[in-house]
């Protein structure tokens, strides 16, 4: 889903110590684009993705959380709250 003609973004991400494991710098990335930053002093894994639009990384950050952590961009994190918020409406009634 990646628009060729748009300029590409980058979000860092935080993977809690529960799941850090899997984003490793040793371990096979999930998207071509993904890149290890650091390991933390708490066991967790800071990294980062490319993207044109949310629609490519949000679903996985969906299907990660609640351990995983959008530091930036600001608006990437706005969209996943308002979806999350969006969704407990809906299923909360």
């Amino acid at each position: 889903m990646t628009l060729y003609a748009a300029v590409q973004q980058t979000a860092h991400l935080k993977a809690s110590k529960t799941i850090a494991i899997y984003f490793r710098a040793s371990m096979k990335p999930f998207f071509p684009s993904q890149k290890f930053l650091q390991s933390n002093d708490d066991g967790s894994i800071d990294f980062s993705l490319s993207f044109t639009q949310a629609i490519e990384i949000l679903p996985f950050i969906k299907q990660w959380q609640p351990h995983i952590t959008i530091l930036s961009p600001q608006t990437l994190k706005d969209e996943l709250i308002d979806d999350l918020r969006c969704s407990l409406q809906h299923h909360c009634r």
